[in-house]
């Protein structure tokens, strides 16, 4: 449950950080940067369809899903990279839409895995992701940017994405 939690919010970490840079650095100026950023918050509300898909399908599924498709969409993003701005935004905003379904579901494996009496004592170890999530991605990327091109953060953040996925589909009761 941890991990599926790390791993979404080092997407959005990631995404607002270095997706930001990627439209300045392609050219397209600090507008296109604030246009991804609000689409970003505007494909939040699928979060709600996706509570409903996982009703019928199963929450391992639709996390596991997601996850490939923010890998795919990440490492997609990474190849169009600055040359093609444009599309890794599009890239970009597909990955934003499965880490949305993340946030509608994601937390439904702790909630699974921690008995009502133990929550409160457990919410603070839990909650660490979020700042493990902030601060791992933007050091391991302040490294990998000495030595390459921006869009190997994208790529890095595909490898994390699918192996989260591969993790919850791995490990998920199938139940769930």
């Amino acid at each position: 449950a941890w991990f599926i939690a790390f791993g979404r919010s080092c997407f959005w970490s990631t995404f607002f950080i270095y997706g930001a840079l990627l439209m300045i650095e392609g050219g397209l100026g600090k507008e296109a940067s604030g246009i991804l950023i609000s689409a970003s918050q505007l494909v939040l509300g699928t979060a709600y369809l996706f509570g409903k898909i996982s009703e019928r399908t199963g929450v391992r599924k639709v996390i596991s899903l997601s996850f490939a498709v923010a890998a795919v969409a990440a490492i997609a993003a990474g190849y169009a990279g600055t040359g093609a701005p444009i599309m890794a935004g599009v890239f970009l905003l597909v990955g934003a839409i499965a880490n949305s379904a993340l946030d509608g579901v994601g937390g439904i494996p702790y909630l699974r895995s921690v008995r009502a009496h133990e929550r409160p004592q457990m919410t603070g170890v839990y909650r660490s992701y979020v700042d493990l999530s902030d601060l791992l991605p933007s050091l391991t990327f302040s490294f990998v940017l000495l030595y390459f091109p921006l869009g190997t953060v994208f790529y890095i953040l595909g490898a994390l994405m699918a192996v989260v996925g591969f993790v919850a589909w791995r490990y998920l009761p199938r139940s769930m």
